[in-house]
């Protein structure tokens, strides 16, 4: 009788709870506020009508969750984020779509160390950068502007030129810190760069590489010897210099350094191409295919050089076969891609501009021009063809003076001047409009067709 009634009393009280718990949800609203700090740190208050007994499920919106009824979340990205709550008695979703982080990113740490470099020729400066914070692993962008994945916190490079390197690390959820480093060279260093100014006032000018580096002191001193006779003696670093003539000359430079108690001497051979005449040499490379012997892989080359002189020429064909004739022509064996070297040495010593030795190239594909054949060789009806090279205008000296049509074509066969003639001998044609290259002059009459090379430039 007492088991009875014990059970009937547990009965009745699951009836009164359910009855008022149903009550509750049926009255029960699923809500809540936020508040955001620090940026990225928000703090949410569950405000759900008549729910304190409930259990609560949180989505943060970022891949996070939780299920305390007030709970405190920090984003670690920045963006807009849609947080959604359940309440359990309620039995509801509410969700706000507005909650906007802005300063999401603890940036990670650098400690940069280094080691200054012996010289500026020699690349063998040190840095080491340690990363702290932030959320690893890392990437950072080398001096070679290569990302690296790190596995830990440190980078080192054991192998760094002189020079101001930019530096960027991002931990893994995309905050970043920019920074950056100098490696230095020894207080002494009396390495220097050099350029021609084109022949603007025949001026050479040297820049030492502790000015190149910001590293010129109150006490250093560059003393310069420019190899043609003339020293000069400077506080600040460059110096402009000018040549009696074109040529090769030793210039050396001493850095003396009195607050590091150093003094060191360097000289490079350097090719002078401006005089205070302002006079120079240049060179200029075309190539065609031998127009008068289109079956065969044959090539002529022509060179345009400023200078007045006498020159020597070596061409170098690419493959072995070599010549020191002004205009040469040349037959490839095989069909290839060629490239094809001249070296200019003037009675003056003067060469280009760059390095020791120079040349002018472009690179020749041969195909196989075998049926290429198609214009007819006949008796030429051009006696001759001036100037050639060709600036402002050629003139075309004609054999026949009946009618004739006179055409420039580029070496693709594009026509890009026609004009057509009757009773001259003599036909001048504007050339200023023509790119330059190597075209071909074609004079079409009754008897057939002539040819004939020109360089426009």
């Amino acid at each position: 009788m007492k088991t009875t009634i014990k059970k009937f009393q547990r009965i009745l009280v699951a009836i009164i709870l359910c009855f008022a718990l149903t009550s509750k949800a049926q009255n029960c609203v699923t809500s809540f506020s936020y508040s955001v700090t620090n940026g990225n740190q928000v703090t949410f208050s569950n405000t759900s009508s008549n729910s304190t007994f409930g259990q609560y499920a949180w989505d943060f919106g970022d891949g996070y969750y939780g299920n305390a009824q007030n709970p405190t979340h920090t984003y670690s990205q920045n963006g807009n984020f849609t947080v959604c709550l359940y309440d359990s008695l309620c039995s509801s979703f509410a969700c706000d779509t507005t909650i906007s982080i802005t300063n999401a990113c603890s940036p990670p740490q650098i400690a940069i160390t280094t080691i200054d470099a012996s010289s500026s020729l020699n690349c063998d400066g040190s840095v080491i950068i340690s990363i702290s914070g932030g959320v690893s692993p890392y990437t950072l962008v080398d001096p070679n502007n290569v990302l690296v994945s790190l596995s830990g916190s440190v980078w080192s490079n054991t192998a760094m030129c002189t020079g101001f390197y930019g530096l960027t690390v991002t931990d893994n959820i995309g905050c970043q810190t920019q920074g950056g480093y100098q490696i230095k060279t020894n207080p002494c260093d009396a390495a220097f760069t050099y350029n021609d100014s084109g022949c603007t006032n025949g001026i050479t000018y040297f820049v030492p590489a502790l000015y190149k580096l910001s590293q010129v002191g109150a006490s250093t001193t560059f003393s310069w010897d420019f190899g043609d006779g003339n020293v000069y003696t400077s506080y600040t670093g460059p110096e402009g210099h000018t040549y009696a003539a074109p040529g090769t000359y030793t210039v050396c430079l001493t850095v003396t350094d009195s607050a590091n108690n150093c003094s060191v001497s360097h000289c490079e051979s350097v090719i002078v191409n401006c005089s205070s005449s302002g006079s120079s040499c240049s060179i200029q490379l075309y190539s065609s295919l031998d127009s008068s012997n289109l079956s065969s892989n044959s090539y002529l080359f022509y060179p345009y050089v400023s200078w007045n002189g006498s020159v020597s020429y070596f061409w170098s064909f690419g493959d072995g076969n070599t010549s020191n004739q002004q205009y040469p022509s040349h037959t490839y064996a095989n069909v290839g891609t060629y490239q094809v070297c001249l070296t200019i040495l003037t009675s003056d010593s003067c060469s280009s501009t760059t390095c020791t030795t120079i040349f002018s190239a472009q690179s020749i594909t041969v195909i196989n021009t075998q049926g290429l054949a198609g214009i007819r060789s006949v008796q030429s009806s051009i006696s001759n063809t001036f100037p050639n090279p060709a600036n402002e205008s050629v003139t075309i000296n004609l054999k026949d003076v009946s009618k004739q049509q006179i055409s420039i074509l580029d070496m693709l066969g594009n026509e890009i001047i026609v004009k057509e003639t009757q009773g001259l001998n003599s036909v001048t044609i504007n050339t200023e409009s023509i790119p330059n290259g190597i075209y071909l002059i074609k004079v079409d009459n009754e008897l057939g067709t002539a040819k004939r090379l020109i360089i426009s430039h």
